[in-house]
């Protein structure tokens, strides 16, 4: 029973493991999951059929292997999770302006936007002054950076203001709402943040 229970279980991740490596252009982990898969569905199949002649430590080992694939499974399905942080500046950081805000993402689609806005607290306004992030790496794993990012004025050393790290489609209304802001030269800002799939927000405190 417990042969035949496990020969179901390595049939099930070698199928999920091909069928993953192959989602993710051939993902490290999905391939070594599905390379131990392999001599693990062997070994229960001879197992579990009371096959003569196999060899005996490929239906010992088979258990072992077993788990090793699982792990690696799970190891692919936590790598190909997305993931965005803002990584600089810290939340509560007194600063200066401008300064350069930075952070790492993991499978973030290339048609993906990295916008940072910045919030006046007192007033609520999201201002997008500067460029679109610049991304370092490929879609799976690299950095962001917006450099020169102004913050409030001369006369706002001491005020509170939020800062935000936003993911955008490129093709998206959220999308077109932030260029259309950008491009009016007399835009005071927007009241509400547009939709998006993915955000992170601190704040800091002005000083000169």
């Amino acid at each position: 029973m417990l042969d035949k229970l496990g020969l179901g279980i390595s049939i099930m991740v070698m199928a999920l493991s091909l069928a993953w490596s192959m989602a993710y252009w051939f993902n490290f982990e999905a391939i070594i999951a599905f390379l131990l898969s392999l001599p693990t569905v062997l070994g229960y199949w001879a197992k579990s059929k009371g096959k003569k002649g196999w060899p005996d430590w490929l239906k010992k080992i088979a258990p072992i292997l077993l788990i090793a694939s699982i792990a690696a499974l799970l190891a692919t399905w936590i790598n190909s999770r997305e993931v965005f942080k803002l990584c600089n500046p810290v939340d509560s950081q007194h600063t200066t302006s401008p300064i350069t805000v930075s952070g790492c993402y993991r499978n973030l689609p290339k048609d993906n936007i990295i916008w940072v806005a910045v919030q006046d607290k007192e007033s609520g306004i999201f201002f997008f002054d500067s460029p679109m992030a610049t991304r370092v790496g490929n879609e799976r794993k690299g950095q962001w950076e917006v450099p020169n990012l102004s913050i409030g004025s001369f006369d706002d050393e001491g005020k509170t203001f939020h800062i935000y790290a936003l993911v955008v489609p490129e093709k998206s209304a959220a999308q077109q709402t932030i260029l259309a802001a950008r491009k009016d030269p007399a835009s005071q800002g927007i009241q509400e943040l547009p939709s998006f799939t993915k955000s992170k927000k601190i704040t800091v405190i002005l000083q000169h």
